[in-house]
């Protein structure tokens, strides 16, 4: 209370009652919003201050949701958000069925233009469901951890960090498919862990730089096939992964670490 009563002490020259800080142009306003990092606090707070605040969060470019954020608070959020770009959507979730983000995250996605991150901290809970993820075509990074059903069509133009972790994935569509060049064409960093995956993983990528999975499990009658081609990729890093056969074809890589 003592900033804001210190706030409404300064007067503007023409002796109006109105904040200098509210009398600032909206994108500067919009800045100093981005700093308070989270999307319904930023709501809460700048209901408390002014009039002139409360309806600027809805153009912020970044929308952080913290641990406990109730599903329809991010889709009432998401919904009166008017930014024509996201570029950060970070969703932290508890006690949350996966089947809840489905309510939310077509909204955002068209608009995103940057990185999701949806962590879940009860893994418990990620088993209940399926989230089927849209292909976002801007998105530069894709952080997940639940249920999921990989699209089926779609080319994740921009993605350069694909991040799956305790993910079970669902559908016709494979991974190997998903994170090849023809629909991930300038994927640099895949990051896997605890991760189920349907079939065999077969990957050609002119893109990859960095391939880290640890705990996979290949779901296929017939033991797990993992084939890699890459003319670009650098360094391998496998852990806890049981396969009956490994093929690598990559010239360029100086690192294979196996543990």
């Amino acid at each position: 209370m003592e900033h804001s009563d210190a706030a409404k002490r300064l007067k503007l020259p023409d002796g109006s009652d109105e904040d200098r800080l509210s009398a600032l142009p909206d994108d500067i306003l919009i800045h100093v919003l981005a700093k308070l990092r989270s999307a319904t606090a930023v709501a809460a707070r700048t209901s408390v201050l002014s009039r002139r605040w409360r309806g600027l969060w809805a153009f912020l470019p970044e929308l952080l949701f913290p641990v406990g954020t109730e599903p329809h608070h991010i889709r009432s959020a998401l919904t009166a958000h008017q930014a024509p770009t996201i570029h950060t959507l970070s969703v932290h979730l508890r006690d949350a069925d996966p089947e809840s983000v489905a309510t939310w995250l077509p909204i955002a996605a068209p608009r995103l233009s940057g990185d999701l991150i949806i962590a879940h901290f009860r893994l418990e809970a990620v088993k209940r469901g399926v989230v089927e993820l849209p292909c976002i075509e801007r998105a530069t990074a894709i952080w997940l951890d639940f249920g999921l059903k990989l699209p089926p069509s779609g080319v994740f133009g921009r993605l350069t960090d694909l991040r799956l972790v305790a993910v079970s994935l669902h559908g016709p569509c494979r991974l190997g498919d998903i994170v090849s060049s023809p629909r991930c064409p300038s994927l640099r960093k895949l990051f896997l862990r605890d991760v189920g995956v349907l079939g065999n993983l077969v990957v050609h990528s002119e893109s990859l730089l960095q391939i880290e999975m640890d705990n996979v499990g290949l779901h296929n009658p017939g033991g797990g096939i993992v084939n890699i081609s890459s003319e670009s990729l650098l360094q391998i890093e496998l852990a806890d992964f049981a396969l009956k056969q490994l093929t690598i074809v990559a010239p360029a890589l100086k690192l294979l670490k196996e543990r």
